[in-house]
């Protein structure tokens, strides 16, 4: 349904990102994952839809992926929107605890807060790894 409306109204990205996220609210991660690709082929240097085929690949336990995915979402949103920089470098840190990578999710973790030193969540993740860090001697 969400196809034909796309069909019917024109290829736009923005419109590929609704119909993702549509997906991945009902835990169609593959289908989400196809629309935020379609998406990425009309704007390519969109920084939000790698970060949210970064999201959806590591649902689908994709984790080398989805750090390609955040790797390529900080790289295009430039340095002026702190923000969602450190959104997605704290993203990136998840991908590499998920796998157990420790030094390096705190590492991004610790850049989370070089561009947003507010956010709790990423404080949290942080002080979560190094706590695996120490644990482990």
């Amino acid at each position: 349904m969400a196809l034909k409306a796309i069909r019917n109204l024109g290829d736009s990205s923005s419109l590929y990102i609704v119909v993702g996220d549509e997906y991945k609210i009902l835990g169609d991660y593959s289908k989400a994952l196809v629309s935020y690709q379609f998406g990425l082929k009309l704007s390519p240097t969109k920084a939000n839809i790698y970060n949210r085929m970064g999201l959806v690949l590591l649902k689908l336990n994709s984790y080398h992926k989805a750090e390609a995915a955040f790797k390529a979402a900080i790289f295009f949103i430039g340095d002026d929107k702190p923000v969602p920089k450190g959104v997605y470098y704290n993203n990136l840190g998840v991908s590499y605890e998920a796998r157990n990578d420790f030094k390096n999710a705190a590492k991004y973790f610790r850049a989370t807060l070089r561009y947003y030193p507010s956010y709790m969540k990423a404080q949290n993740n942080l002080k979560r790894v190094e706590e695996a860090l120490s644990s482990q001697g």
